[in-house]
């Protein structure tokens, strides 16, 4: 039936189902609202763009993709009730096609289940986008407030789990270990693969900082705003540190450096060929021989 709308028919669709969900999702701040649906939206549109799929089906699923989560909607026990009632009287044969993607697009404690469809897949991609990097990072500390769950605490991070151990309590910082990190491999195209590298080493830059700070009182930051400021009373005039301890470094953002450790040169940055993390021993001698504007790093205790 799809094939048989206009393309002001779809355009008039989508708009409805845009009004739909966002009066559904009034009130909503756990990160899935209609702000979340709209970006997933967006990714799944360029994605689908490269990945050659129906930017209308693609559409249609990420917008109702959260309209019966059951973390939103807990009465409704896992049945597309929105969903189905959207769906039905404008798009007939298809809805059935398009719920059964929109049930196979949640995490649910494995990540291991796919939606049959190209536009699924890709929606279940943009999705899983959404849960990494600095928003998904904002969002998992919105939704574990939101429940009431520590930010961190002692509990090992569950290496499986079930759909109801999944849904039950445990630290934000182990949802990062539990799903966050897991979602690079889970991908289904290799636009959203491709999307994803950035996303996954922010997030796991922040938790080594975050685990840093919660358990020593704080990392080690050093920021330059001028080549010749070095905010570090170790440091001297030649941009030399003798790391007092077992430590890496971590570099965050801004130019690429260069930088010497124990007279052998390392480029660090985000380019191919440079790294972004350099493990020094107590005693390294570590010289920066690029300029430092707007450059950042973490030197962490190990």
């Amino acid at each position: 039936m799809a094939t048989e709308l206009t393309q002001e028919q779809k355009n008039a669709i989508d708009r409805e189902c845009d009004s739909y969900v966002a009066e559904l999702l009034t009130g909503e701040h756990t990160g899935h609202d209609i702000t979340h649906a709209r970006r997933v939206k967006i990714t799944g549109l360029q994605i689908a763009q490269r990945e050659k799929a129906d930017p209308f089906l693609v559409s249609l699923i990420a917008l109702l993709h959260d309209v019966d989560d059951p973390k939103i909607f807990p009465d409704q026990e896992g049945k597309l009730v929105h969903a189905e009632a959207f769906l039905r009287p404008r798009i007939g044969e298809l809805t059935d096609s398009i719920l059964d993607d929109i049930a196979k697009i949640s995490f649910k404690g494995t990540g291991a289940t796919k939606p049959d469809s190209l536009e699924g897949r890709i929606v279940q991609d943009a999705d899983r986008l959404e849960a990494m990097g600095f928003l998904g990072i904002g969002r998992a500390f919105a939704y574990g407030g939101r429940k009431d769950r520590p930010m961190m605490d002692d509990t090992a991070p569950r290496s499986s789990m079930t759909e109801k151990e999944y849904r039950s309590t445990g630290s934000t910082i182990n949802h990062f270990y539990e799903k966050l990190f897991k979602l690079k491999g889970l991908l289904n195209t290799e636009t959203a693969k491709r999307m994803a590298s950035y996303r996954d080493s922010v997030m796991r830059d922040f938790v080594a900082g975050f685990e840093s700070e919660w358990r020593n009182g704080s990392a080690l930051e050093v920021e330059n705003s001028d080549p010749s400021e070095i905010l570090l009373d170790e440091l001297d005039g030649s941009h030399t540190i003798i790391v007092p301890c077992d430590c890496v470094l971590i570099y965050l953002s801004g130019q690429p450096l260069v930088v010497q450790v124990n007279g052998q040169t390392v480029r660090v940055g985000r380019k191919n060929g440079e790294q972004r993390l350099i493990s020094l021993v107590a005693g390294t001698q570590v010289t920066l021989t690029c300029p430092l504007d707007y450059t950042r790093f973490l030197l962490l205790d190990i």
